[in-house]
């Protein structure tokens, strides 16, 4: 069973929402390339609202993966596991510049992502999580 991998801000009533979608690999746009999605993708959690226009998902993402090891080429299986913590805002507060010198994101920058038009676009946000979750070398 997939879920259509977007959520309606309006819909989010001021005490919070339940978070619970299970995702495919063909309604997430994720393509066999460094590994294979083999189940659904299982993101759940609570998103709040934490300020005019600020939300706050927490909560967890699960999904099964098939992986290729660099060494003997072999697919293993890998269960993932994810902790979710990450503030949306309005992509119109997306024009400040990065607070470093050096112009690396800080820690807080980092967990920040941006929403249009009142809707979150899940599927975003789980390739992302994934990706970043992977191993340099698949050993």
């Amino acid at each position: 069973m997939s879920q259509i991998p977007c959520f309606n801000l309006k819909d989010v009533p001021p005490e919070g929402q339940v978070v619970n979608r299970s995702m495919t690999r063909e309604s997430l746009g994720l393509r066999d390339e460094d590994f294979r999605v083999r189940g659904p993708v299982v993101l759940r959690g609570q998103l709040e609202r934490e300020d005019v226009g600020m939300y706050r998902l927490r909560g967890s993402l699960d999904v099964e993966l098939d992986m290729v090891c660099v060494r003997c080429l072999e697919s293993y299986p890998v269960d993932l596991r994810e902790a979710i913590d990450l503030t949306y805002m309005p992509q119109s507060a997306n024009v400040a510049a990065s607070g470093e010198e050096n112009g690396q994101p800080t820690t807080d920058e980092m967990n920040v992502s941006f929403y249009e038009d009142e809707e979150l676009d899940l599927s975003q946000l789980v390739t992302e999580q994934i990706i970043l979750a992977l191993p340099m070398q698949s050993l």
